[in-house]
């Protein structure tokens, strides 16, 4: 199993995170009604993403592998919970996914921030529920069965555990 490390992304890499993003994008198109601009790109409100870096309890990383940047995770503190870390975006390169890097930023992100714990998964995402069970289950030692709730009009499922 590949490890990986994470590096907080600072503000002067912030296109990096940008351009990471489009690969987001292209891989829940399928899943989500996403629209393209007339240059190709995947439109995205990218002042969404300027809370990293500039409120308090929003933590962005890149995920390295042994030949650079392989994907990112950003991390808060959920609205309205305090007490509660949320996983609000996190995406693996294709060209390093089943290497266990992924599992890797999981366990390494829940280190980082022992508490109680929330991932949101589209029910429709039948490859991110799969990852997140194993990953979970390998990080925690124990299985985490999501919940669906309602969320802005949408139904997502919630992993939520302790560490």
């Amino acid at each position: 199993m590949a490890t990986s490390n994470l590096q907080p992304i600072p503000a002067d890499q912030r296109g990096v995170l940008e351009a990471l993003f489009q690969f987001y994008l292209y891989e829940l198109s399928p899943i989500v009604e996403l629209c393209q601009s007339d240059d190709g790109y995947f439109s995205y409100d990218f002042r969404l993403l300027d809370k990293y870096w500039s409120a308090p309890h929003h933590h962005p990383y890149f995920i390295l592998a042994e030949s650079g940047i392989a994907g990112f995770a950003l991390v808060r503190q959920y609205p309205g919970l305090d007490a509660r870390y949320d996983i609000e975006q996190f995406f693996v390169l294709a060209a390093h996914k089943r290497k266990g890097l992924g599992a890797s930023a999981l366990a390494q992100l829940l280190g980082k921030h022992p508490g109680d714990w929330q991932i949101r998964v589209l029910p429709e995402n039948l490859a991110a529920h799969q990852f997140w069970q194993s990953s979970i289950e390998r990080a925690i030692g124990q299985q985490c069965t999501p919940t669906a709730k309602l969320e802005d009009n949408l139904v997502m499922d919630f992993y939520e555990f302790a560490v």
